[in-house]
């Protein structure tokens, strides 16, 4: 045996140390390998991933460097991951060097140089094209607005439990991996291969293929590599942001960017709106929540499972949430124009205890705790004010959050673009800090950062509606109540 061009051998005494790894990770738009090529498999059961062909002789120098090209006469692999990302199918964007160069369908093709389709770095196109798709389907049936989207009734206790037992908040990946063969690594080197090609020239002699289900995966490096298969595997997969699994049966190794996840969450409704709309404020928005078993279902990619392992954490050190009951109206002043200093000077202005200036607007903190519908009947003196939208919001601790007016709106109108960012911190002394914006798809409206006691009412007024809908005339405006509530969940 040359051990020159051998990695693996049976192992007599296992050396879990994997040792001299490090990693090189720059994202490769368009390469490949002269010794490597991509072949695109036939089987069903493999429909839109390539196999990686290994080289048929390991290079003597393990620092020789490889570059991916392809002969003038040769098909460039087209991969088409738009299943995985859920982007439209006519969304393709070549790049080269790092950066997007032109964009239409398989506009790569000509220049020779492979096309990924599916979302790029920097580009929302996926996250708005699941957010419209979100928004049609919940108009025609959604099991989460009936009991988000309704406040009268509710608990109006400022301050409550919810008993979580045992139960803990937990992310479980779901798809299942066999366990790669016992061999030991020895001496591995390689230098700038992407992840893909790497680790099919470690498994070669162990006869496993390896096949992807998304690419391009970053370029790795490593030097005289040494330990057992299963860890060598998984310290380079995680240098490469990837995830794999393995297929004992087909001696198959799967390698891809995502993965699916279960997400574990007690608490009842309450604690799944609290994941639901902070999952939703780190624009994480490809989720299914299953209400019955108080599940969420989710793929993810590493940078999304970090997220999400570190709103568990936040939890778990910090059991206390902070909840608003969220109120939108529209208050129609057209036949006669608002002054709401007269409007506050009616109400009596000893009776608010702060008022804070926006981009647009102003946010007053009312005292005492259900004095909100006195304020509204004082405004329902001056102009019509109708309810359009209704909801709860959940949010942990300092973490960032959205709310989707749209979601809630009672009656059709341009509100239904709407949505509510909120950050807060619970402070001492029965106080909080509220970082609040309005916002739409286009941009933000306005914003505020506030603190205020917990038994206060918050009110947004002076919300121009041309910022909604431009058609409309200046006197249209909104008026927002918030009321905060503190839930602590107790084990």
């Amino acid at each position: 045996m040359n051990s020159a061009k051998k990695y693996l051998i049976l192992p007599r005494a296992l050396n879990l140390c994997v040792a001299g790894l490090f990693v090189l990770v720059a994202l490769v738009g368009c390469s490949t390998a002269s010794e490597e090529e991509l072949y695109e498999t036939q089987q069903d059961d493999l429909a839109g991933s390539y196999y990686v062909q290994p080289e048929d002789e390991v290079s003597a120098n393990p620092y020789e460097e490889e570059t991916l090209s392809y002969s003038d006469n040769e098909e460039v692999p087209y991969i088409d991951d738009g299943a995985i990302d859920n982007e439209p199918k006519d969304a393709c964007y070549q790049v080269k060097d790092g950066q997007i160069v032109g964009k239409g369908q398989n506009p790569c093709a000509a220049a020779n140089i492979p096309v990924k389709k599916g979302n790029i770095d920097g580009i929302n196109s996926v996250e708005e094209v699941q957010t419209k798709i979100i928004r049609k389907a919940n108009s025609v049936v959604n099991i989460e607005t009936p009991t988000r989207c309704e406040i009268t009734g509710r608990d109006n206790s400022i301050i409550s439990s919810i008993p979580m037992g045992s139960d803990t908040f937990k992310l479980v990946r779901l798809d299942k991996s066999d366990a790669l063969p016992r061999f030991e690594v020895n001496n591995y080197t390689f230098k700038k291969k992407p992840l893909d090609i790497a680790i099919q020239k470690l498994v070669k002699e162990a006869g496993i293929q390896v096949y992807s289900d998304d690419a391009l995966f970053p370029e790795v490096s490593g030097e005289n590599i040494r330990g057992e298969l299963s860890a060598v595997i998984n310290e380079l997969a995680a240098a490469g942001d990837a995830y794999y699994r393995y297929d004992a049966n087909k001696k198959q190794l799967y390698l891809s960017r995502w993965a699916p996840f279960m997400m574990k969450v007690p608490g009842g409704r309450i604690g799944m709106y609290t994941i639901l709309d902070a999952l939703r404020g780190a624009n994480i928005n490809n989720l299914q929540a299953d209400f019955g078993s108080n599940e969420i279902y989710i793929r993810l990619n590493f940078e999304k499972e970090k997220t999400i392992s570190g709103l568990i954490k936040t939890i778990e050190q910090s059991p206390n949430l902070l909840l608003f009951d969220v109120q939108v109206y529209r208050i129609d002043a057209t036949s006669n124009p608002l002054d709401w200093q007269e409007i506050v000077k009616d109400y009596g202005i000893t009776r608010i205890d702060s008022s804070v200036s926006g981009i647009m607007g102003r946010i007053l903190s009312i005292a005492p705790q259900k004095v909100r519908q006195t304020f509204l009947e004082t405004l329902r003196n001056y102009a019509p004010v109708n309810l359009v939208s209704e909801g709860v919001v959940v949010m942990p601790n300092g973490w960032k959050v959205r709310f989707d007016i749209g979601q809630c709106a009672k009656i059709e109108g341009p509100e239904q673009k709407l949505s509510m960012l909120f950050q807060s911190n619970i402070l001492s002394d029965g106080k909080a800090e509220s970082n609040i914006a309005l916002d739409t798809p286009t941009g933000e409206i306005t914003s505020f950062h506030t603190i205020y006691n917990m038994n206060n009412t918050l009110n947004i007024i002076a919300v121009k509606g041309k910022s909604v809908n431009p058609e409309w005339d200046d006197n249209i405006e909104y008026i927002i109540t918030l009321q905060p509530k503190l839930v602590r969940l107790v084990k």
